[in-house]
């Protein structure tokens, strides 16, 4: 007997909340094994991110060792980039400041703006 076939041999002059009572105990005493299989396996298919919140490899959701060799050598390859980049942006930062400190010269855009008239003035 399926469920549905239960809940309408349930006579009219039950309440709701017995309806709701009864339903449930027998949804307990009637269990679906298949059912409860599917719910097993899909929970224990869960698998973890390949990623990180960073966006780096996330290591132990490889399980292959080749993989996770890759994965973590694709890793430190990406924080030596970022590093380098970031130590080039500084220095270019650095040598604009010096630029515009010592030469009067600034930056507009893709344009160079020498200031000529300042370095007269201070003359």
């Amino acid at each position: 007997m399926t469920l549905l076939e239960y809940v309408q041999t349930l006579s009219s002059d039950i309440s709701v909340p017995e309806k709701v009572a009864l339903t449930q105990a027998w949804k307990e005493r009637n269990e679906d094994p298949i059912e409860q299989e599917v719910i097993k396996t899909s929970a224990e298919k869960v698998k973890p991110s390949k990623f990180n919140e960073d966006g780096s490899f996330n290591l132990s959701s490889f399980e292959n060792k080749d993989s996770k060799s890759l994965a973590k050598s694709t890793n430190e390859k990406k924080k030596k980039a970022a590093a380098d980049e970031n130590a080039f942006v500084t220095a270019s930062q650095k040598y604009q400041a010096f630029q515009e400190k010592y030469l009067n010269v600034k930056l507009e855009g893709s344009a160079l703006k020498l200031d000529f008239q300042e370095t007269v003035k201070k003359k």
